[in-house]
């Protein structure tokens, strides 16, 4: 079982280092992995695919278009790149081979944080993801 496990080891320590706080800015930069987080943050755990149906709906609905093939090319994307540096974040627990992935345990900090930049992303888009 090949598997992305979190080890966040400050789930219960506050404080966000600056090296933390660079690793989720980076990992947060790409907005299809703020909309995964954003998911999982409400529903906890999904499949690649749902993850897939969830990213590909909210892209069309905040007017990125979308040619013929974009659900197989988000899915590939979700898979190979932003699952697994979500993964290597310590933000969720990606099961390559059950193609599964859930939110991780977070440091109030870390989920201060998430919430800051949902609230940005929405004020933005004009969505509430």
């Amino acid at each position: 079982m090949d598997r992305h496990r979190n080890q966040e080891a400050t789930v219960s320590d506050d404080r966000l280092t600056a090296q933390r706080l660079d690793t989720l800015l980076g990992v947060l930069s790409a907005e299809s992995r703020r909309m995964v987080v954003a998911y999982l943050r409400e529903h906890g755990t999904a499949s690649v695919d749902e993850l897939t149906d969830v990213v590909v709906g909210w892209s069309q609905a905040r007017g990125n278009s979308a040619g013929g093939d974009a659900w197989e090319q988000t899915r590939t994307v979700l898979y190979h790149n932003h699952l697994p540096a979500l993964a290597a974040a310590d933000l969720v627990a990606y099961d390559t081979d059950a193609e599964t992935v859930e939110i991780a345990p977070l440091s109030s900090a870390t989920t201060e944080l998430l919430s800051t930049v949902q609230e940005l992303e929405s004020a933005l888009t004009g969505t509430e993801d």
